[in-house]
């Protein structure tokens, strides 16, 4: 059995080496990653993962936010070049915790071709998020997740709630085997047959959306902009991303970053009332690994 991680990434150098040692750790076989044009530390920290022989890296200058397509590109590279068994299609800000210790143990249980993983969003105590190390901050699960459709008037419709209350769609591990690509936001998969799909919580990802306003700041500008320039997808993917850029370039940062997370007060106040519970699961792994790459060498 051979399992592959595929990681699409810009402008990620606050998490994305805690990323790569995590799946590493938790027994991922290879990465191959995308960067799509980092300004900062970001693909020098994947050069350096790809000089230990544990990661393939190519680099995307596409700015229209062809997610799909590049994504699809890395499992199909998964799959031909590395005869990979299973796939995670992954995201730098997601953690995915096999619940029975390492990811051969977990997958040599199942017999479906596709896992679809419960995903959970973390916040923090956000007057503190800008201090380092984020997983120290960042360690609150949304409890009691909110369901609610996407607004119609997305951009202008006031939200009484964080965004990251909201309920999360699962991801997908996938089999390589017959994949043919891999849907917008690694949520579903298209096979050239019939394939089963399960759901599971033997595998599930910690989603870690906001680790410091300037991080929030550039994802959603990078994000919204490409979005911007994608003439194929629909208005509403993403709306999100839209609607805070929209709040950001109207109303200036803050008011961006409100409708996101809860304020310090809201925060304290679902902590208590238990929306909010400590989980410090991935902080206690990661807290494990050395700091700089030279020192895991």
């Amino acid at each position: 059995m051979s399992i592959l991680m595929v990681l699409l990434v810009r402008d990620e150098e606050d998490i994305v080496y805690e990323n790569l040692m995590f799946h590493l750790e938790m027994g991922v076989d290879h990465i191959i990653a995308t960067d799509n044009g980092s300004d900062d530390r970001t693909r020098d920290i994947l050069a350096e993962f790809e000089r230990l022989g544990v990661m393939t890296l190519i680099d995307e200058p596409g700015r229209d936010h062809s997610q799909w397509r590049w994504v699809t590109r890395m499992a199909r590279m998964a799959r031909d070049v590395f005869d990979a068994t299973w796939i995670i299609p992954n995201d730098a800000d997601e953690f995915w915790l096999p619940t029975g210790g390492s990811y051969r143990a977990v997958l040599e249980n199942f017999g479906a071709d596709v896992l679809k993983c419960h995903r959970f969003n973390m916040v923090g105590a956000y007057s503190d998020s800008d201090q380092a190390p984020w997983y120290e901050t960042v360690r609150y699960r949304i409890a009691k997740p909110i369901e609610a459709q996407v607004p119609k008037n997305y951009l202008n419709e006031t939200i009484d709630h964080p965004h990251f209350y909201r309920a999360l769609d699962g991801k997908v591990l996938v089999k390589a085997r017959h994949l043919k690509y891999i849907r917008e936001g690694n949520h579903s998969a298209v096979f050239d047959r019939e394939v089963i799909q399960q759901e599971t919580d033997s595998v599930v990802v910690y989603h870690f959306p906001v680790r410091s306003r300037s991080q929030f700041e550039s994802k959603i500008t990078n994000t919204a902009v490409s979005y911007s320039r994608n003439t194929e997808l629909p208005t509403n993917i993403g709306w999100h991303q839209r609607r805070w850029y929209h709040l950001l370039k109207s109303k200036g940062l803050e008011e961006s970053f409100r409708a996101a997370v809860p304020t310090e007060d809201q925060f304290n106040k679902d902590v208590a009332s238990g929306i909010l519970i400590e989980d410090s699961e991935i902080g206690r792994i990661l807290g494990k690994f050395p700091g700089r790459i030279s020192e895991f060498t």
